[in-house]
């Protein structure tokens, strides 16, 4: 759900948003936070840089001081693939990377 512009009552109606408010403990401001650090790790994908400003777009609009209090990471780069064997787990950034772990397996 894009937030921008809409009010508090409308975003908390979707479940998802809902659910995140209430884990960081933020409905009421910041000095309840349960953390100290919230970090965005999305799929290094179309879609997982959707959802990546989906979230920051959150944060802002609702709780501008969260983001002066530099408390949100944003993982720069999540594993595409995950290869595995009985012996070993390689996590692969390209399709590149995957064919290379395939032919060492």
């Amino acid at each position: 759900m894009n937030c921008f512009g809409l009010t508090k009552k409308v975003v908390y109606e979707n479940e998802e948003f809902n659910l995140l408010q209430a884990a960081l403990d933020i409905e009421d401001g910041l000095e309840n936070l349960r953390y100290n650090n919230i970090v965005i790790a999305t799929d290094a994908d179309v879609d997982g840089m959707h959802i990546r400003l989906l979230l920051m777009t959150f944060f802002l609009q609702f709780f501008p001081g969260i983001s002066e209090k530099t408390i949100i990471c944003l993982s720069y780069k999540t594993p595409l693939f995950r290869v595995r064997n009985k012996k070993e787990t390689i996590y692969c950034y390209s399709n590149e990377e995957k064919k290379q772990s395939h032919r060492k397996n």
